[in-house]
């Protein structure tokens, strides 16, 4: 697993059993940073939330994480206790002054309730470590590392 962190988006890749996959995306101006790792998709499928699937040889749980967006998912990779959040969790952003475990700034969300209640729900999950959308990777192992205000 490679988790890559740039000043604007973060990505998280896959890698193994031949293949290569790109679990978050971010958004779609960002993909041509990404254009060398990605491949066309010959039947693509639609994933159900919920379900474990396989990509790339590891065993990961796509779950609904709404707020941030209505269909946002976060991917849950149970092996290594891993959450890839995107942005339904950050760690920072240039518009936050406090780094840890936080939302988006309240104007990101489409409903920030809704966003409150599924940053809960997730961290709920035996999670060691969190890959989020914007801000570093946390050790959630570590509860100093949670919040700094």
């Amino acid at each position: 697993m490679i988790f890559v962190e740039t000043p604007l988006v973060n990505w998280v890749v896959l890698a193994g059993d031949g293949t290569i996959t790109l679990i978050d995306a971010g958004y779609p101006k960002h993909l041509d940073a990404v254009t060398n790792v990605l491949v066309a998709v010959p039947d693509p499928q639609a994933i159900e939330p919920g379900r474990l699937h396989r990509f790339s040889g590891h065993a990961v749980v796509p779950l609904a994480s709404p707020g941030h967006t209505p269909g946002h998912l976060a991917y849950w990779l149970p092996a290594a206790r891993v959450l890839a959040c995107g942005d339904a969790i950050a760690t920072g952003h240039p518009t936050s002054r406090t780094h840890g475990v936080q939302l988006p700034a309240r104007y990101f969300n489409t409903d920030d309730e809704l966003a409150h209640t599924t940053m809960e729900m997730r961290l709920r999950e035996p999670v060691e470590v969190l890959l989020p959308g914007h801000g570093p990777r946390m050790d959630l192992a570590r509860p100093a590392e949670w919040r700094e205000d």
